[in-house]
């Protein structure tokens, strides 16, 4: 079968475990995406599992629009009557719970993110409106107090996925687990040294409380990186202090560098003729990417490529829904048709754009309206644009050939050929008053964006992370091709750096 195609050991018995439930711990570059679209349709391809009824729930949109280039690769319909759902937790359960509201007389109330801080859920009622996280709990406790809707629910979305799974909150783990209750048919994909986001609620100790609520939960552990070449997994893996994992990148490439400045203008002018000699003859910039850990950081390195007449693009400056080519498309729908209508018109929109990024967002806002058609069929487009806020537009859409210039946090689940990480400085790798390891799995997860060529520097002092004899990293050994298989994942958690100390506290839901 050619899901099982140019998989190693693990990664195939992954794919074609049947254990239920199962939690893949993927490490950086080992095949996460590949691994977990393949088993969805090796699942459905064998019978295992009813596309229609199976769910891939990931945190952000451009996650979601990866699982579903990936799963539409593989031939599963993602758009049509039989469509594996994919989308972000929220915008799905606000689909259902949307669906709760109607059937039950209660008028639909509009999400506001982070707006309504200080009003109670009462206030929040009357004003017809309800918070984005809020939308979990309330559909966790909708579940919790009605049987036919909980029934209903689980019915819809019989086969769930998890990506990400080390990132999850309280409030996401509760609206997660309402969706499976007691079922054993839920497959979540993590990796504890890449959880990032305690200072925004994730708690990555809920993904060793699993093992406990799911007696017999398989684990697969997946480690080799065929990310990167051998001497970054190596530089890599000594920030974290832990055992260097197989590496199947590019072998024979150069160690990475590690170079000091005076001042953050020297660095941003240096980084700035680094790039110029880093794109070669049939090197495009966007193999190339500069990540810091703040924005500001960046703005610097940004003057320094527009002096030298580089182009370059920030991540996330102009979201989705900023594009004016959408708010004019959106603007022009009449809000009494289905929204599945409205995916036509967007599309049909696009050809009036010559700039390929604003046809690009009219295509991407099309397929959310087929997504919320799939979630409320035949809901309207006023419904629709209420919905919209829930995928968590914020990412810029694929630009044109440019240098990308990144935070280490938008970097998550990005890769590039070669990269510059900028300001590894004590000062600002940690930054005052974070989380200490968090902070060094955040410099990690930057460090293994990079494919072939690694290139750290900072400004004062180094950053307290950074390994001493940096240059002199030992090559390490080629992928095994043996799975292992961990049989407590409290044992996973254990042999990685240490959660967030920050837990985010469970806010009470009052009963509706």
């Amino acid at each position: 079968m050619r899901l099982l195609d140019g998989l190693d050991d693990a990664q195939r018995h992954a794919v074609t475990s049947p254990a239920a439930p199962l939690c893949i711990v993927a490490g950086a570059g080992s095949g996460k995406t590949r691994v977990l679209t393949r088993r969805i349709a090796y699942r459905i391809a064998t019978g295992e599992a009813d596309a229609a009824r199976t769910v891939a729930v990931t945190f952000t949109r451009r996650a979601a629009w990866e699982l579903r280039t990936r799963l539409r690769s593989l031939g599963l319909d993602v758009d049509g009557g039989q469509r594996v759902h994919v989308g972000t937790l929220h915008s799905l359960v606000y689909g259902r719970l949307r669906q709760y509201w109607r059937d039950n007389g209660i008028a639909p109330r509009r999400i506001f993110d982070n707006a309504t801080r200080g009003l109670t859920v009462d206030e929040q009622r009357r004003r017809g409106i309800i918070e984005f996280d809020e939308v979990l709990l309330e559909f966790a406790e909708a579940v919790r107090h009605d049987r036919a809707f909980a029934d209903a629910v689980r019915w819809f979305f019989r086969h769930v996925y998890v990506d990400e799974f080390q990132d999850v909150s309280a409030a996401q783990f509760e609206a997660v687990m309402a969706l499976v209750g007691d079922r054993a048919d839920l497959c979540v994909v993590g990796d504890p040294n890449q959880s990032i986001y305690g200072w925004n609620g994730a708690d990555p100790s809920l993904m060793a409380s699993l093992p406990a609520r799911f007696p017999g939960l398989e684990v697969v552990r997946l480690d080799a990186n065929y990310r990167s070449a051998p001497p970054i997994v190596a530089a890599a893996a000594r920030v974290l202090h832990m055992a260097v994992p197989a590496a199947g990148g590019e072998r024979g490439a150069a160690a990475p560098t590690l170079t000091r400045h005076t001042t953050p203008d020297d660095e941003a002018d240096a980084i700035a003729r680094a790039v110029r000699a880093a794109h070669a003859p049939n090197t495009p910039w966007s193999d190339i990417a500069v990540l810091a850990r703040s924005n500001a950081y960046l703005e610097g390195i940004a003057a320094a490529l527009h002096r030298s007449r580089i182009p370059y693009r920030i991540a996330g400056r102009l979201a989705l829904l900023g594009r004016p080519a959408v708010r004019e498309g959106l603007a022009g729908l009449p809000h009494s048709v289905p929204a599945v209508e409205a995916a036509l018109q967007l599309r049909s929109a696009a050809h009036d754009y010559d700039d390929a990024i604003e046809r690009g967002a009219l295509h991407e806002v099309a397929d959310l309206a087929r997504d919320f058609d799939g979630l409320v069929p035949g809901g309207s487009v006023a419904a629709f644009i209420e919905w919209l806020p829930t995928v968590r537009p914020g990412d810029t859409l694929a630009g044109p050939d440019a240098v990308q210039l990144v935070t280490f946090h938008k970097a998550k689940g990005l890769e590039w050929r070669t990269v510059f990480v900028a300001g590894v400085h004590d000062g600002l790798v940690p930054v005052a008053n974070g989380d200490v390891e968090e902070e060094r799995r955040l410099l990690y997860v930057a460090m293994t964006r990079a494919e072939r060529a690694l290139h750290l520097s900072y400004a004062g002092h180094p950053s307290p992370f950074l390994p001493d004899g940096f240059d002199e990293l030992a090559v390490p050994p080629a992928p095994s091709n043996s799975p292992e298989r961990v049989a407590d994942l409290r044992s996973v958690l254990a042999a990685t750096s240490p959660p967030a100390s920050a837990r985010a506290r469970r806010r009470r839901h009052p009963a509706a």
